[in-house]
């Protein structure tokens, strides 16, 4: 789905969470996140003991992803109905995964940058070093790495500390583009 980037904390939030209330109250045992308008769904089942997973040909990992790609097919059925266009990023029912740059292991139960992703971090911290001034804007969106990457990487979530610190309390929206000395 895509709506653009300036709706996408206010109406399209609404309307993301929406979807979601559906698809619980009609196939509660398929789950979902969103960010803006990317959407990820997964099917909840009970844990079954450690196993070798698909690739090792685990029989209720098979069972539960034929379970999976029905549900997926309800799930595309109700996007449809919705009037909801999906995009090429759809992958295949599995347990590896990348959604958002973000490599998604659900059956050892780990998350990893992509290197695209690990690179745009490193770059973006790098610059951040030769900021003679920045504005609030350009904080907050260095900020939300160290934030939204937490689950891939151990003790990077109190990197934002010092963002938030500069960035401060509420602003009016010319504060966000004024300049400071760092």
């Amino acid at each position: 789905m895509h709506f653009g980037g300036k709706t996408s904390n206010g109406p399209l939030s609404l309307f993301v969470d929406g979807v979601f209330r559906i698809l619980r109250k009609h196939a509660p045992e398929v789950g979902g996140g969103g960010f803006v308008d990317d959407l990820i769904f997964w099917l909840f089942f009970l844990w079954h003991g450690v196993c070798s997973g698909l690739t090792g040909g685990c029989a209720q990992c098979i069972a539960n992803a034929e379970v999976a790609k029905k549900r997926e097919r309800f799930v595309d059925d109700m996007l449809d109905e919705l009037h909801l266009e999906r995009s090429d990023k759809d992958v295949p029912v599995g347990q590896l995964g990348i959604f958002l740059g973000v490599w998604i292991d659900s059956h050892n139960g780990r998350l990893k940058l992509t290197d695209a992703k690990w690179e745009k971090l490193l770059a973006d911290l790098r610059m951040v070093m030769t900021w003679e001034e920045a504005t609030p804007r350009m904080a907050s969106k260095v900020r939300g790495k160290p934030i939204n990457y937490s689950e891939c990487i151990i003790m990077i979530r109190p990197f934002a500390v010092p963002f938030n610190v500069f960035i401060g309390g509420a602003r009016t929206v010319g504060d966000w583009d004024t300049s400071t000395r760092v």
